[in-house]
């Protein structure tokens, strides 16, 4: 057994019974060095020469012009004219609507562009987040109030599609937020800015005040996001699916583009959700082919089988429970169509869903 004592009771023995000349040298000559070190120091801590460091006064009799210690470099000529600057003096805006600059604020730094590889220099831990939404990149710039300081951070991400920034858009919404819409653009409103998106375009704009102003500003250039490009006028045939087949209101639609149910082989969903008093979400998804759409239905009703009990099992449809939450799941195969709700209050509001669903389909088709 193993000594665990932290004292070792051995007395100290000395092994060692001859010490080498040149130990001895080197250890006087190191004591000498040290020795003369401090008598230097000692003799000469007062012989303080003020021409050694300080300003020659020669020098310091001479004008303000004349005994400038460091010249500047030349810069490039410009129209100092007030009120004008030269193209080369105004950033350039780059996706950015040009009437960000207005009302007394003004672009205080470059706009910065980030990929994929170097998003997480901007956002660091959310970056995962806009990646899996489809993310392509993001421009950011900040103005700065000529008035009063204040300045806001402006983030613009192109998500790809419609689908990747509305999913991105449904995150960032809580029960509280009060959405609004403005010429195609779609945003809610911070105490320091604004949140929205347009098109495959998703924004945020942050200020630095809790004031007035800069929640003025910040609708103002929300409104102004109206001149971004946006992609395809026509719905995405989920989104359409959910708002004008179910009648969901598209502003409590959303999209999620990977890890659904988080599982990593379900992607591309579509979720609306019934009411702001239910829980209950319709969701429903397109695969490229009705075989792809029975392979999905069955891998997830497999995976589901863990925490949900089987209530009803049709050949077009299945109704489970959650045996902790009683609520419902129930989903549903019609081509190449794979659809149900979630967290509904009883079989029978979700068995409606599922009948509605296959109504729909069955009369497009």
């Amino acid at each position: 057994m193993s000594n665990t004592d932290v004292i070792n009771p051995r007395r100290f023995q000395l092994l060692r019974t001859v010490i080498p000349r040149t130990e001895n040298i080197v250890s006087v000559v190191i004591l000498g060095a040290l020795a003369l070190l401090i008598i230097w120091v000692a003799t000469t801590r007062d012989n303080y020469d003020p021409a050694f460091r300080d300003i020659a006064p020669e020098l310091l009799a001479k004008s303000e012009a004349d005994r400038k210690l460091y010249v500047p470099p030349l810069k490039r000529l410009a129209d100092s004219t007030p009120g004008t600057q030269t193209a080369a003096a105004v950033p350039a805006l780059g996706l950015f609507p040009g009437s960000i600059v207005s009302d007394g604020w003004a672009i205080a730094s470059r706009v910065r562009e980030f990929d994929a590889d170097t998003l997480f220099e901007k956002i660091n831990g959310e970056a995962p987040k806009f990646t899996k939404q489809g993310f392509q990149s993001l421009h950011y710039v900040v103005l700065a109030s000529t008035a009063t300081d204040e300045e806001i951070g402006i983030e613009l991400f192109d998500q790809g599609d419609k689908g990747g920034s509305l999913g991105i858009f449904s995150d960032h919404q809580s029960a509280t937020s009060q959405v609004e819409n403005a010429n195609g653009v779609t945003f809610f409103r911070t105490s320091i800015g604004a949140i929205g998106r347009r098109g495959q375009y998703f924004f945020r704009i942050i200020g630095d005040a809790d004031t007035e102003t800069v929640q003025s500003k910040a609708v103002q250039i929300a409104t102004a996001m109206q001149a971004l490009r946006a992609d395809s006028e026509e719905s995405p045939p989920g989104l359409a699916l959910l708002a004008n087949g179910m009648g969901v209101d598209p502003q409590r639609i959303s999209f999620q583009k990977a890890n659904v149910f988080k599982f990593d082989f379900a992607n591309d969903f579509w979720f609306g959700k019934i009411s702001d008093d239910s829980n209950a979400r319709l969701f429903a998804h397109e695969a490229k082919s009705p075989d792809e759409a029975s392979d999905l239905q069955t891998r997830l009703l497999d995976d589901l089988g863990f925490d949900l009990e089987v209530v009803t099992e049709a050949d077009d449809h299945t109704i489970l429970l959650h045996g902790f939450l009683k609520n419902y799941f129930a989903l549903g195969v019609s081509d190449e169509w794979v659809f149900g709700v979630e967290n509904a209050e009883s079989p029978e509001d979700a068995a409606d869903a599922i009948a509605k669903f296959t109504e729909i389909l069955n009369g497009e088709n």
